[in-house]
């Protein structure tokens, strides 16, 4: 087992796109943990796109809202839905 850290925070979907274009191809994190409400971009759009940028980092949506259609977009996106 290993131990955790924080590789970065973001408050908006253009710094998470800055920093995974710019380590591309190799993975920006293992696990990125995304808010589905940004000021920027909502998190079904961050999610497709971190995901063709970033293919093995880990996705995890968080979300208050229960909307199954959320739910779906996201997964559909490449995150996992909490």
């Amino acid at each position: 087992a290993g131990t955790a850290e924080v590789a970065g925070e973001a408050g908006d979907a253009a710094t998470v796109l800055g920093a995974a274009a710019a380590v591309a191809p190799r993975p920006l994190a293992d696990v990125v943990l995304l808010d589905v409400c940004l000021p920027d971009l909502d998190g079904v759009a961050l999610a497709r796109r971190l995901t063709a940028l970033a293919p093995a980092t880990r996705i995890v949506a968080l979300t208050a809202l229960d909307d199954p259609v959320l739910r779906r977009a996201l997964q559909d996106a490449g995150a996992c839905v909490c």
